[in-house]
């Protein structure tokens, strides 16, 4: 990888116990990330805060390299497909406007265990959410 030459190399995840010395090894020109106190530093780091909105956390690693962002509204582009996906799962009662009982959609994966989605009871449905 070394070869490659890479300008940047960012770590994203976790505060760089493990991931650090591996994206140093990788001898881009600027490397930059998080941190936890243990960790190897990096060219440009910032101390790793275990609880913080993701998406916001990680806009400010990548500014500790000039990127910026011009909106934090989330956007999402909705498909045909999509839209064909969910018909055949929601009920109609939902699709129609006549909603019965709130909707409600959750990250079903996390590594903390209060995050992690155990059931879907709104649909009449149970899934349990894997480790």
């Amino acid at each position: 990888m070394q070869r490659e030459k890479f300008d940047i190399a960012l770590q994203l995840h976790g505060g760089g116990r493990y991931s650090n010395p591996f994206v140093s090894r990788l001898g881009a020109r600027v490397t930059a990330g998080f941190r936890l106190q243990d960790a190897s530093p990096l060219d440009r780091s910032m101390p790793y805060v275990y609880h913080q909105n993701e998406r916001v956390r990680q806009l400010e690693a990548v500014a500790l390299v000039g990127a910026t962002s011009t909106s934090l509204t989330p956007q999402l582009v909705v498909t045909a497909a999509d839209r064909a996906e969910a018909d055949a799962i929601v009920p109609p009662s939902w699709r129609d406007g006549h909603t019965r009982a709130p909707l409600v959609v959750l990250q079903p994966v996390s590594s903390r265990a209060n995050c992690r989605l155990i059931a879907l009871s709104c649909l009449g449905q149970s899934k349990s959410a894997g480790c």
